[in-house]
């Protein structure tokens, strides 16, 4: 029996081993070690470890107890071959005893790896099947027709979102599909069944949680012997690819239907130029309504297409879009068409390319009308030409003219004349200016209306713009008897970037009515801020007055040219009712306009905002944070108005005010005890006046003793002898009216001087003294006009002014040019519109002369304009003076442009303190009399020296060694106590970069040099 067992044992078809408790092989059969790959003798020197692959020890642990409990064990088992590969065994293995007793286990097992690998594999596929189906959604079914039974796979379930368990009958399965949906799909597995008919469809079904969700149904009937057993079949769910199907259907269908509706010819095109989609207007208007189009190619549609066309539309393919706003298209049975051409591709969702559109507008109807308005404006323009050269030519005949009148009777009324001459000469000037007013008026509203009005931005002193603009009214409110009220908010930046003239224009046109429309009461010029950041500062300027008022409905109106309120008023005031429409333009041009409240006989109010640059003069500031030393001040003035003013000025100086609104108030103000350190005292006022009510104060005080208080008299210009005599009185200073807030303060600081420092001599007058001006002697001058009055009055000016002077007159350009060949002239006045050459041409040729490259040529013009003028400076020209000329305007020109020789420079006594600070000049020498000898005497050689070299350097135009000559001089001034020269300096510094007029720089900081050498030599003798 155990030969037999020993060969049962080797010849097995699987393993065979034996093996001991402790793992050691006993022996294992041929095919055994056939397939581990070892001998015989190696095979019994292994121990189960050594075949067993070490990440399975543990799996070994768990067999060799199982093996000692149970005495048998079956499984799988991982066994190493010689060659380290790895083999799958399903083993059963029991415990037997040898003939000692000793146990061991005898093991059959079968080669499994090949299956495992299979079943591995095939599992794999199920699940890779499985999720394929789950991620395309997917599901498999099948109905076996003999059974009636239906199998629906994991995806179908989790189409129809159905529990896994969940097996449906056929009929459960058919009631999921809605309405129409459900006999379709009954139809369709009938005729499968019996008719062999296989489906594809796409239906609706509603889903276990509600929702309604398209799938895709196929079916395939199977059948035996003629007869179906059974159908089988996906379900896929296409929901979202449907939606998104219908929506494409939907947009190409409003696509098709936008195309074909479009009121523009437009086409639609593949990249082989095939149509897609045309409107109903491209087949209109080029003639293709009976041709098929969608599907076929452009060119053999329209083979007459140019080469230019064709280019364009491969280009658009290409991706450059081509834009021709006047496409010239020829068709066979057409006129040559203009159209605006649009060549664009389109794109798919991908980005790429997927063809072209053309859209053409038929455009020849606007083009044949734009022609015409071409022609229509080519026309306007040479009318607008003919216009402007007649409104210029009128300007210079009526100008020309009034140069005559207003030139001469200016000059003569600086003559001896008895009072009725005066009168006559004074309504001649008058007129004359009026009517210069009212060309000027019709030139400016020419101007905006061809819109050609200039603007001249430029630094602007708000407090010395907003006095000229007073001064100029002053005469007419005061011979009206009108209380002329000045109004600025204290704190006002002093310098603002505006075209100064502009702005100055508008406020004297407003004030102008105000007087011409207010026979009693008041007029009030307010200035104040709305708003201000870093940079700019809005400004609202209102002028108030208590005239005739306008009414409501007829308040628009009077901002339309060449209109007023009402016909009789400009019977009974005149004028031509342009001024407000000439402002109200203006300001537009600064965006800004003119706003009106206005109530019918009390009065009205006019303002506009203007947003403009300003510049803060920090020396300014320091001086207006300056306290005036005075606590309490008594206002007495008949005109509440004026007094709130006032009030206001004091109250930015911290100067507490008490208001009396006649002088019997202020006097019982004064008798019950008060006290004030200064007195402000209206001259005209009811009952009492100014002069008298002061008189009844300084015998109150006498009687009791007590020092007077300062007084300032505040009156009109009118009364000059009343206001000397009232200035010889102690402690008594005046004012003019309007009060400007700036002469406040500084007749107060004066008034405060004057009592703190015994040495200062008391206000002289009124009137500063006269500058006394001396131009070089025997000057020749050349005066060119070719109008004989022009040239009399050109001559008599000149002749006042510079009494030596030597003059040769010329008529036109040519003799001009030929009298400087001849000679050479130190000034040449030069009208510029003058017959057979003209002053430009005249001084372009002058300027090529030798020695006159630098002779000052001044332009006179009646063309007052910033065009004209450029045309002058561009030509050659030093300055420019329009038409009328006035003396003071030729004055101003000559001292710019002559030199003067022993120019004086009178400082009055109170106005000292100005120029030279005493105070800072005594801290310096600190009494030591030998130092003060030595140290005015350096003041004197750095002065001299300074003004030499700041000469060179202007001549020179060198605005860096300018800057550094300034700052040097600016702080010997300062330390010299030379506070008017320390500011001058101070001032050009900082602007000669971005305004560098040398020839003013020049004059100015000689003058101060001047008044400050003068100052600093009577100190020293």
């Amino acid at each position: 029996s155990e030969r037999r067992f020993r060969n049962f044992f080797e010849n097995a078809i699987g393993l065979m081993s034996m093996h001991d408790l402790e793992g050691n092989i006993i022996a294992v059969n041929e095919k055994g070690r056939e397939t581990l790959n070892y001998t015989v003798e190696e095979s019994i020197k292994l121990n189960l470890k050594d075949l067993v692959p070490e990440y399975n020890w543990p799996a070994l642990e768990d067999y060799n107890k199982r093996i000692l409990e149970n005495k048998e064990d079956i499984g799988t088992m991982i066994l190493k071959s010689k060659d380290g590969q790895e083999i799958i065994w399903i083993y059963h293995n029991m415990m037997e005893y040898d003939e000692k007793g000793n146990p061991y286990v005898m093991s059959t097992a079968l080669n499994a790896t090949e299956r495992v690998i299979l079943e591995k594999d095939l599992i794999q596929t199920k699940k890779l099947l499985e999720q394929t189906n789950s991620v395309a959604q997917v599901g498999g079914w099948f109905v076996n027709t003999k059974d009636n039974s239906l199998y629906w796979s994991q995806s179908t379930k989790d189409i129809h979102k159905m529990d896994r368990h969940y097996n449906p009958t056929i009929e459960e399965a058919m009631s999921f599909y809605t309405n129409q949906n459900d006999k379709r799909i009954r139809k369709l597995f009938d005729n499968a069944v019996n008719k062999g008919i296989p489906f594809d469809e796409e239906l609706q079904i509603n889903r276990n949680d509600g929702a309604v969700i398209w799938v895709r149904v196929k079916g395939i009937p199977e059948f035996e012997n003629g007869e179906c057993v059974r159908v089988f079949g996906i379900i896929q769910d296409i929901d979202e690819f449907k939606k998104t199907y219908l929506e494409l259907a939907k947009k190409e269908a409003m696509l098709q239907s936008f195309v074909s509706d479009v009121p523009n010819a437009l086409a639609m095109f593949d990249t082989n130029l095939n149509y897609l989609a045309v409107s109903k207007v491209w087949k209109d208007e080029f003639l293709l309504n009976d041709v098929e189009l969608i599907g076929n190619h452009l060119f053999e549609i329209s083979p007459e297409s140019t080469q230019l066309r064709k280019d364009i539309y491969y280009e658009a393919i290409k991706g450059r879009t081509h834009i021709d706003e006047n496409f010239v298209l020829k068709l066979p049975e057409k006129e040559a068409e203009n159209y605006h051409l649009l060549v664009t591709p389109w794109h798919l969702s991908d980005g790429v390319i997927g063809g072209i559109i053309v859209s053409a507008q038929n455009i020849t109807h606007a083009v044949k009308t734009n022609k015409e308005l071409q022609n229509a404006k080519v026309a306007a323009d040479i009318a607008n030409r003919a216009k402007s050269e007649f409104l210029a030519n009128m300007s210079h005949e009526i100008r020309t003219p009034l140069n005559g009148v207003i030139g001469f009777s200016d000059l003569l009324l600086k003559t001896p004349l008895n009072e009725m001459q005066t009168q006559y000469l004074n309504y001649i000037n008058e007129s004359g200016e009026s009517l210069l007013s009212i060309l000027n008026d019709i030139l400016d509203f020419s101007k905006i209306e061809s819109g050609k009005m200039e603007f001249l931005i430029e630094k602007s002193n708000i407090y010395e713009l907003v006095g000229q603009v007073m001064n100029v009214i002053l005469y007419q409110s005061q011979r009206k008897g009108i209380e002329l009220l000045l109004n600025i908010e204290p704190g006002l930046p002093k310098f603002v970037w505006f075209d100064q003239s502009r702005i100055k224009q508008v406020l004297v046109n407003l004030l102008g009515n105000a007087v011409k429309f207010t026979e009693e009461g008041e007029i009030e010029l307010k200035v104040t801020k709305v708003k201000t950041d870093d940079t700019h500062i809005t400004l609202r300027f209102a002028v108030r007055d208590t005239g005739i008022g306008i009414p409501y409905d007829k308040q628009q109106r009077i901002f339309d040219a060449f209109t007023q309120e009402d016909s009789s008023v400009s019977k009974k005031y005149g004028g031509t009712g342009l001024g407000l429409t000439i402002s109200n333009n203006i300001l537009k041009y600064m965006q800004s306009k003119l706003t009106l409240t206005s109530e019918l006989l009390q009065g009205s109010i006019f303002s506009f905002d203007i947003k403009v640059p300003y510049e803060i003069d920090h020396e300014d500031t320091v001086e207006d944070l300056e306290d005036l030393n005075i606590k309490t001040a008594l206002i007495v003035d008949d005109n509440e108005s004026n007094r709130i003013i006032l009030q206001h000025m004091l109250n930015y100086k911290n100067i507490e005010s008490r208001l009396a609104e006649n002088g019997m108030q202020a006097y019982e103000i004064l008798k019950s005890g008060a006290r004030f350190d200064i007195i402000l005292m209206d001259y005209h006022m009811p009952e009492i006046s100014g002069i008298d009510t002061i008189k009844k104060i300084k015998e109150l005080f006498n009687q009791q003793d007590e020092i007077s208080p300062l007084v300032v008299l505040h009156t009109s210009s009118e009364e000059l002898d009343v206001i000397n005599a009232f200035r010889q009185e102690e402690n008594s200073f005046s004012l003019l009216k309007p009060i400007k807030s700036d002469e406040l303060y500084h007749t107060l600081k004066k008034a405060i001087h004057h009592i703190s420092d015994e040495n200062t001599l008391k206000v002289q007058t009124v009137e500063e003294p006269e500058e006394v001006i001396h131009f070089p002697n025997a000057l020749s001058v050349l005066l060119v006009d070719d109008n004989e009055v022009n040239m009399v009055l050109n001559n008599r000016m000149i002749y006042s002014l510079i009494p030596n002077a030597q003059l040769v007159e010329k008529t036109d350009g040519l003799q001009a040019i030929d009298a400087c060949r001849l000679k050479t002239f130190d000034i040449i006045l030069m009208d510029v519109q003058m017959p057979i050459l003209n002053g430009i041409e005249a001084t372009k040729q002058i300027r090529q002369l030798p020695n006159y490259q630098n002779i000052p040529i001044i332009g006179i013009t009646a063309g007052n304009t910033v065009e004209e003028k450029q045309k002058c400076l561009e030509a050659g020209m030093n300055d420019f003076l329009p038409k009328p000329l006035r003396q003071k305007d030729l004055l101003e020109i000559l001292l710019k442009n002559l030199p003067t020789s022993a120019q004086t420079y009178q400082v009055e006594d109170a106005e000292r303190g100005k120029y030279l600070n005493m105070d800072l000049l005594n801290q310096q020498i600190d009494g030591d009399e030998e130092f003060k000898k030595i140290f005015l005497n350096l003041v004197l050689q750095e002065l001299n020296i300074s003004q030499e070299n700041i000469n060179n350097a202007t001549e020179t135009k060198d605005i860096q060694e300018t800057k550094q000559l300034l700052h040097k001089l600016r702080g010997s001034a300062g330390t010299a106590g030379l506070a008017n020269l320390a500011k001058t300096t101070a001032k050009w510094e900082s602007e000669i970069d971005i305004n560098p007029d040398f020839l003013l720089l020049q004059d100015e900081i000689s003058q101060e040099i001047t008044i400050a050498l003068n100052l600093i030599n009577e100190l020293i003798n």
